[in-house]
């Protein structure tokens, strides 16, 4: 076990937050409410666990040890801002072994002084435990028909489809079961116009199976020559 590894561990066994997901059940991944953290004790513990260790020069590494993410994720800077008083504010897509997790965003505030201040979102573990393989039985391509066929029916045909998009992500469903998968998502239209949507579909990368799937546009009943940021 090297260095970083035995740090790792080390912090993560002190971190409170890890300590609590500890008692989470043994079989499925786990969301945590950051929120609802007593960042208080959070800080206190984070200093004492790190009293001989010291702590990691690097943001994100700090922020998910301070979390007590598992060896395999990480966080991946999505934004960043400064107030006025000094306290920096850092938005996260967690990451587990370099695939990011759906819908699932960090934001660390910390004050000048290295301090969290607040935690906001949620942070998932245990997909050691429900991910024990991270290849794709499905294709890219395939998944991307199946999204397809699923969100537009017999309308397949006579649809223009643009701005397509298809991303690995790590799926945590409502039964709090993981799934590697793909998140497929493009604007479809009628030659003509008049009937835009804009498709977000969940297809696992093993069994191609619909996960989840939504329509992006909530409204297109703009009128006008400029239409709205919906329909473009």
């Amino acid at each position: 076990m090297n260095h970083t590894s035995r740090r790792l561990l080390h912090l993560i066994a002190l971190t409170p937050l890890a300590l609590a997901l500890a008692a989470t059940t043994a079989d499925a991944a786990s969301r945590n409410d950051l929120h609802q953290q007593d960042v208080a004790a959070m800080n206190a513990q984070f200093r004492a666990a790190t009293s001989t260790t010291g702590t990691a020069s690097n943001r994100s590494v700090r922020h998910a040890e301070f979390l007590g993410l598992d060896a395999s994720s990480a966080l991946q800077v999505l934004d960043t801002s400064k107030d006025r008083d000094g306290t920096n504010h850092y938005r996260y897509q967690q990451t587990y072994r370099g695939i990011p997790i759906w819908g699932e965003h960090v934001v660390v505030s910390e004050a000048a002084d290295g301090s969290v201040k607040s935690l906001f979102g949620r942070s998932v573990n245990g997909l050691d435990r429900e991910l024990t393989r991270l290849s794709a039985s499905v294709s890219r391509t395939s998944a991307s028909t199946t999204a397809k066929r699923a969100a537009l029916g017999i309308r397949l045909a006579a649809m223009k489809i643009q701005n397509e998009t298809n991303t690995q992500m790590i799926y945590v469903d409502d039964e709090d079961a993981a799934h590697l998968s793909y998140v497929v998502s493009f604007f479809a239209d009628t030659a003509a116009g008049g009937t835009p949507t804009r498709p977000f579909v969940i297809v696992d990368a093993n069994s191609g199976r619909v996960l989840k799937q939504w329509d992006g546009l909530a409204t297109t009943n703009a009128t006008g020559p400029g239409g709205n940021n919906k329909t473009g």
